[in-house]
């Protein structure tokens, strides 16, 4: 199902990602300058094995969709009652396997790096951990949930139909909102004047409208024409106000934070300089995405009810795209500061 590839662009790497854009502190020490670039590009690669290991999290989930061509053909006679148990005991003999690894991997994982002039973002490097190995656990028993649901439309106690739709909200939602909480995570480890408050405003906004969009989707492919509510329609109004709103501000702090790096251009290494500046013009591009996103909220909140079902089609092709923008900004973001790190001081 189309929507299942959207969901694992949107939120492939659970936006752990972004606890590398941190910008180094601007310290006229050399030695203290050295040490916050050591710390910075420790972050990075930290941060870079985390998001790996997430996205391979992620990427389980789109196994699920083996199971829905089975329901499909268990409802149209296609697979019987036998055939329909045989897929989902071997999705979940597979799923569990790679869940064993999942964890295997997690726990190999080296520990958040230990800082000292960046001390205050510690707190936030730990919960990274922590909201990972939550993410495992969410996975897993999101699994267990769905064989219980499969299981319920082979003995004809839940309708196929509806079981491909609980399925794709429940994975749709827990997946956003576990993503808030990532966001959560990165405004706390920012400073209240840093561009990553914005970013987190704006996809979390994005985030919640998709979560409503979603369910209307679904809802409108079952009924074969375009339905949404007068709520679902100002849930997109208001998220497209409020994503605009943090993406103006993100701009002037980020314009801000270049002009600030303009003014000391030897505060930090030359490589160092380089990297911020590309980081600095991701973020600029990723407002510019986030303001296509929240004006195809709008678009969407404008569509007239009982259209064609395809023009729901095109909203969530729009949103694949965005999302691949967006992934590709917030893993320029991780790259262009990770690397060899400075020898510790």
């Amino acid at each position: 199902m189309k929507i299942f590839r959207c969901l694992i662009a949107l939120v492939g790497v659970f936006a752990f990602a972004t606890a590398a854009s941190v910008a180094p502190p601007a310290y006229a020490q050399s030695d203290t300058n050295a040490r916050a670039e050591y710390e910075v590009r420790s972050i990075a690669n930290w941060a870079r094995e985390v998001t790996a290991v997430n996205t391979r999290g992620v990427a389980l989930l789109q196994s699920m969709e083996s199971i829905n061509g089975a329901m499909e053909r268990f409802g149209n006679g296609q697979l019987n009652e036998r055939g329909l148990r045989r897929e989902i005991n071997a999705w979940r003999t597979q799923f569990n396997a790679e869940i064993a690894r999942l964890r295997t991997d997690f726990a190999a994982l080296p520990p958040p790096p230990r800082l000292s002039l960046l001390a205050s973002l510690q707190p936030g490097l730990e919960a990274v951990m922590r909201r990972s190995e939550q993410g495992i656990d969410q996975i897993e028993t999101f699994g267990t949930d769905m064989v219980n649901l499969f299981e319920g439309v082979a003995t004809g106690d839940i309708d196929s139909g509806d079981a491909m739709h609980q399925s794709a909200m429940r994975m749709l939602r827990e997946l956003l909102q576990f993503e808030n909480g990532s966001l959560a995570i990165m405004r706390a480890m920012s400073p209240p004047d840093h561009p990553n408050q914005s970013i987190a405003g704006s996809r979390t906004a994005l985030n919640d409208a998709l979560i409503v969009f979603f369910d209307a989707y679904l809802t409108s492919m079952r009924a074969d024409r375009v339905i949404l509510s007068d709520a679902q329609r100002q849930t997109f109004r208001d998220g497209a106000v409020v994503m605009r709103q943090n993406n103006a501000e993100g701009r002037t702090v980020t314009g801000r934070v270049q002009a600030d790096m303009d003014l000391a251009p030897h505060v930090v290494s030359p490589a160092m300089r380089q990297a911020t500046t590309r980081m600095l013009n991701s973020l600029q591009e990723t407002f510019t995405t986030l303001d296509r996103a929240a004006a195809l909220l709008d678009n969407t909140a404008a569509l007239p009810d009982g259209g064609n079902v395809e023009t729901l089609d095109s909203v969530l092709s729009e949103v694949m795209v965005i999302a691949d923008q967006l992934e590709v900004q917030n893993t320029e973001r991780v790259t262009v500061l990770s690397g060899p790190a400075a020898p510790p001081l």
